[in-house]
């Protein structure tokens, strides 16, 4: 039966790997096919192969049928009314609220569009919303959509795989809401509403308001950007997100409770299984049904079904069973960190689990299942809390109290009874001055990357450790493995390396990063938000830091215009910016102007601003940056318009790659600018169904007309260009690069 399983499995990760799917009848010829070589050659040993293939054919079409949900590309920006229920809100501030909507209705505005639209989920922002959303809210609205699309830049969050794995065909913003329903919604939708509202009523302290909230409906509007850092600081976010804990802590009331109901009524064996699969549903469906918390559901009621009635089935079956269950409801779960980390933390505690447990033994495990985990960390989070093994030895318990002592106290709450109101208060009070208190040690989470040595030192020597406890291995075996990796990490050598440059996917805007050995570069930093925040903290942030980038050697705006210089800030907060340039002088003495001739010699690579500082605008005076290393060359304009490309042209040389001016603007790229420098490649930095439609279909013309290769960082996403002595200069996407199905 396990081997079975462990096909079906196969299948439908190899379903996942897919770069790009076959169409549905390839699927369906395949299945055919299989079947008939099966009835053909009946041998036992290709029912593994049967299973896998059904594993496979299922979740690829599974995926076609989530992916041809989609908005169309050609119908991005246009306007829909919507009736739906609100399945998620997350408030950024008063001013911005983020909201997930399954529609129930939906049609275009126009009444030119005649398209059978019918989205699982559309994700939406609202600007300046004059109302409160709820979950479980039914509303009208009219929308403007587009279709799911994220930036892809290197060691970047996967917003579109994100978007996919939730089944979310289009995203947009409230252009007006034209019915709200104030009441209503299903029972458990009440129930939440009442449950948040009686939480910010209880207790004062907002930060045990969110702590509540969180635990008990799932709710983490309240809970700030402080506040998850320190979970994370911690290793406990785990805590505030329900999901296994926090299922397992009421499908174990439910069974206690059952358990005394037994002994009163013996008659009724079934009641510890049916009162813990019943308050744990009654919980997800309070937490609205998310896909961490309906995962545990799963594991549990797999748990506790196949122990009923005396049936004895062994921990391993159990795991696989819950497995091909969660993935046979929902296939796209292979996508989500968390399904990785459940099912890896239940393996672990069944590989390392003990008869007998006390305390010292629950630290060792504790401690065991972060050296297991270690290699699921470094690859989804880059890093790992040091202190998480002893603060979940306490928090875990504590968490455990916490979750039925809330809920008791709401119910008891309702009827005037306030006994546990006070000791509530100060336990969560507690846990976050305890948290943040700890928090505050600089060397509580440590980010390593797997691409280091370091990061694969570590990953090695957490498998190694992992099998060492099913196989009887010496530990001075692992010692020897890892020590080479390790001594790869203290002796690892310098030489010199080539020129390497990343155009960042940035949206509408601008971010161009320069690396060569020890010396960076950073070329404008794109756009901010007026929800707060820049573009540059998800889309670039995240690569410098991998890089383990600390300083910015020269740091070059090239205007003041939002878009090019919104990251500005935040390359403050994180870097130690040693020279800075701009079109413009700023209060701080470290800007210098950059004027037409100024020139420096790197590493090999040679910089010239070839104009910059004059001209009649903002975009005119553009830093014009020629970027040179061997025979290939960079030439980054800014926003400089015709007028000013024509008082470069006889300054120009034939250059490799070509940031086009203005991101694709026809007021931009003119034939003679486009003939003097020649580009190899043209790229546009452009964000995704811009209003300014750029680039431009005529600049599109003029540039095509060159022979050379186009690359828009919209479609292609973050261009990498290298310059290497030996082997001359390569350019490539990374949605090239890095194909996958959902782009």
């Amino acid at each position: 039966m396990r081997s079975r399983m462990i096909a079906v499995t196969t299948g439908f990760l190899l379903a996942a790997s897919q770069p790009k799917l076959l169409p549905v009848w390839g699927y369906i010829f395949i299945a055919v096919s299989i079947l008939l070589l099966r009835l053909r050659y009946p041998d036992p040993s290709s029912k593994g192969m049967m299973l896998v293939i059904a594993g496979l054919v299922y979740s690829s079409l599974f995926f076609h049928a989530k992916l041809t949900s989609d908005l169309p590309e050609q119908f991005a920006r246009t306007d829909w009314q919507i009736k739906g229920k609100v399945e998620t809100v997350k408030y950024t501030d008063n001013q911005f609220v983020r909201f997930q909507l399954i529609p129930l209705e939906i049609k275009s505005v126009s009444s030119s569009i005649n398209l059978d639209f019918k989205p699982e989920r559309v994700r939406l922002a609202w600007f300046r919303p004059d109302q409160k959303l709820y979950i479980g809210q039914e509303i009208s609205l009219v929308a403007r959509l587009k279709p799911p699309h994220g930036q892809v830049n290197p060691k970047n969050f996967d917003y579109e795989k994100w978007l996919f794995a939730r089944g979310i065909n289009a995203v947009g913003y409230v252009r007006q809401i034209t019915r709200a329903e104030r009441n209503g919604g299903s029972v458990a939708d009440i129930a939440r509403h009442w449950i948040n509202q009686t939480i910010v009523n209880q207790f004062k302290n907002q930060q045990v308001q969110g702590l509540y909230q969180a635990i008990s409906t799932g709710n983490t509007n309240l809970l700030t950007s402080d506040n998850w850092e320190t979970l994370k600081q911690t290793g406990t976010v785990h805590l505030a997100v329900i999901s296994g804990l926090h299922i397992g802590f009421m499908a174990g009331m439910g069974w206690i409770i059952g358990m005394w109901v037994l002994r009163r009524l013996p008659s009724v064996s079934s009641m510890p299984y049916l009162l813990s699969i019943s308050l744990a549903a009654g919980y997800l469906a309070i937490s609205g049904f998310g896909l961490p918390a309906q995962r545990a559901f799963i594991m549990v009621t797999v748990l506790l079904l196949t122990s009923w009635r005396g049936h004895f089935i062994d921990h391993w079956t159990r795991w696989w069973i819950a497995l091909v269950v969660v993935l046979l409801i929902y296939p796209m779960s292979v996508y989500e960190t968390g399904f990785w980390l459940s099912f890896a933390a239940v393996a672990l505690l069944i590989l390392l689990s003990a008869s007998e447990l006390n305390l010292i033994k629950l630290f060792c495990l504790q401690f065991k299942l972060l050296i297991g985990m270690l290699p699921l960390y470094l690859v989804f989070f880059a890093g790992v809390s040091l202190v998480a093994p002893l603060i979940n030895l306490i928090a875990i318990p504590l968490f455990s109290v916490l979750v039925p002592l809330l809920l008791i106290h709401l119910i008891m709450s309702s009827i005037g009874i306030e006994l546990l109101k006070y000791p509530l208060s100060i336990l969560g009070e507690w846990f976050w001055i305890t948290s943040d208190k700890i928090a505050s040690f600089n060397l509580t989470y440590v980010s390593v990357e797997l691409s280091d040595l370091l990061g694969i030192s570590i990953v090695a020597l957490s498998a190694l450790l992992v099998i060492s406890r099913i196989f009887a291995i010496s530990r001075t075996l692992i010692f020897i493995v890892v020590l080479p990796l390790l001594l790869g990490v203290v002796f690892d050598g310098e030489h010199s390396k080539p020129l390497k440059i990343w155009i960042y996917d940035i949206g509408q805007g601008l971010a161009v990063f320069l690396k060569k050995d020890k010396y960076h570069l950073l070329y404008d930093t794109g756009p901010s938000y007026r929800s707060g925040g820049a573009a540059f903290e998800r889309a670039v942030l995240p690569h410098l830091k991998s890089l383990r980038v600390e300083t910015i050697n020269d740091l070059i705006i090239s205007h003041d215009d939002n878009d090019h210089s919104g990251g500005r800030e935040t390359v403050y907060s994180h870097f130690d910016v040693l020279n800075e340039y701009s079109s413009r002088l700023s209060d701080t003495s470290k800007w210098q102007l950059c004027h037409a001739g100024t020139r420096w010699l790197v590493e090999g690579v040679s910089f010239t601003f070839l104009h910059g500082s004059v001209g009649s605008n903002d975009n005119d005076r553009s830093c014009v940056l020629l970027i040179e290393h061997g025979d290939c060359k960079l030439l980054l304009p800014g926003d400089i318009g015709k007028d000013q490309e024509l008082r470069l042209v006889n300054a120009l040389p034939r250059v490799t790659w070509l940031v086009a001016s203005h991101h694709g603007s026809n007021s931009s790229s003119s034939h003679e600018f486009l003939k003097a420098t020649q580009p190899d490649v043209t790229i546009f930095s452009a964000g995704y169904a811009n209003h300014f439609n750029h680039p431009h279909p005529l600049v599109i013309e003029r540039v095509s007309k060159l022979k050379g290769e186009m690359l828009n960082t919209a479609e292609q996403g973050a261009i990498y260009l290298e310059s290497d002595l030996s082997s001359g200069c390569s350019s490539i996407s990374l949605r090239e690069e890095q194909p996958r199905l959902w782009r």
